[in-house]
């Protein structure tokens, strides 16, 4: 899973407790660090605030492309406190989105990261069984 938020407070809450459950997390505080980390390797889940600098402008959109292009088949996960207008008309027709209204206590996130995760693998095993 790759988490990409700037807020370390609640990025390294986050981060700690999914590797408690047993997720295996990068972290990337910055949508350059987030660009990265996609284009090294791929994940399962990608967990990303849309409003990186505290506002949706151009470079959260290019993090945005970014992501749903690099992705290869993750899951993703985009944070935000603002569902409507741009960032809504864009993301309308995505596949494989959620979209994950703030605030939201972190043991939800934890929830939906770990369920997924877990339908992941039993689709995955099933899928290598049959």
């Amino acid at each position: 899973m790759l988490l990409i938020d700037d807020d370390e407070l609640i990025s390294r809450a986050l981060y700690d407790e999914l590797l408690v459950q047993g997720c295996k997390v990068d972290l990337a505080l910055s949508a350059e660090e987030g660009e990265r980390a996609l284009g090294q390797r791929e994940y399962a889940i990608v967990l990303v605030d849309a409003y990186l600098t505290g506002q949706l402008n151009e470079r959260a959109f290019g993090l945005l492309d970014r992501v749903l292009e690099l992705r290869r088949g993750a899951y993703v996960l985009l944070v935000t406190a603002y569902r409507a207008g741009a960032l809504q008309e864009r993301l309308r027709a995505v596949p494989s989105l959620t979209i994950v209204d703030k605030p939201l206590p972190v043991w939800m996130l934890i929830e939906l990261v770990t369920g997924f995760l877990s339908i992941r693998q039993t689709r995955t095993t099933a899928g290598s069984n049959g």
